[in-house]
């Protein structure tokens, strides 16, 4: 029979009952059963009982062993019994870092960097998991950027409107 674990979060395996022994696997380890019914702690498993005994036997046991990394199962199986990771987490919003990159290279410095700052937070906040603050960071981004935009392209239109005049006064 094989078996999920959880380690530090991730969802990993599948595992047969001799690789968890060879793993270290302690008794409070989660384990997920093969029928998928959800997480319980490995020395609730009847079948792991002799491996996780024979793991604290041994001299150099480790409370975090090294689990090699393999694909996760589904994020519904993976989260289903774990009340600490909200599975309901908000998208992260537009972040506007290119566009305020291009703008503050190409176009209009001062709105420029004020909406680059603004995209920089945006990822910040939302890795806080500050979902409100993030939306109105890039929010703030965008505005920048598109005032941004605009006052860079009039300008540059009024700068052509007036090397255009120049020049035709000059060829009078």
């Amino acid at each position: 029979m094989e078996y999920y674990i959880n380690h530090r979060g991730i969802s990993k395996g599948p595992f047969t009952v001799e690789e968890l022994e060879r793993f270290k696997v302690s008794a409070n380890t989660l384990v997920s059963l093969p029928d998928g019914s959800g997480w319980i702690e490995a020395s609730k498993v009847n079948e792991l009982k002799e491996a996780i005994e024979d793991s604290t036997t041994n001299t150099d046991f480790h409370a975090t062993p090294y689990i090699p990394t393999t694909a996760p199962i589904s994020h519904e199986a993976q989260y289903a019994t774990q009340p600490r990771f909200n599975k309901h987490t908000e998208p992260c919003p537009k972040n506007w870092l290119v566009e305020s990159v291009l703008m503050t290279s190409i176009c209009c410095l001062p709105f420029g960097i004020l909406a680059l700052i603004k995209s920089l937070r945006v990822e910040e906040l939302h890795t806080q998991r500050d979902y409100k603050g993030a939306k109105e960071a890039s929010k703030q981004a965008g505005n920048y950027f598109y005032v941004g935009l605009f006052s860079g392209l009039f300008f540059w239109f009024i700068y052509v409107a007036l090397i255009t005049v120049a020049v035709a006064v000059e060829n009078r």
